[in-house]
């Protein structure tokens, strides 16, 4: 689907071409952020350098302990989106 066939598209199908779109390039759904467990371990913005903890998760927000020593509260429909989950590796011990 085009920009200008999302232009004219109706308002459910301009939705779902934007999750789409958003699936492909990396950024967490609401789904994958109401998936979120405590101690999960996340990045902001694609940057691994900018990491932080879940510490908690409520009916509508996830609360992060960032590692630069801030804590957000970040709504599972929004503010999430520009936040990944970053997967432990294993140590070979």
């Amino acid at each position: 689907m085009s920009i200008t066939d999302i232009a004219i598209a109706s308002p459910i199908l301009q939705l779902q071409a934007l999750k789409a779109a958003s699936a492909e390039v990396g950024y967490m759904t609401s789904e994958q952020s109401r998936q979120l467990k405590v101690g999960d371990r996340v990045c902001f913005d694609g940057d691994k350098a900018d990491r932080g903890t879940v510490t908690a998760t409520r009916l509508r927000y996830v609360i992060i302990n960032w590692d630069d020593g801030h804590q957000s509260f970040s709504g599972h429909n929004n503010d999430m989106r520009r936040v990944e989950r970053v997967i432990a590796r294993k140590s070979g011990k």
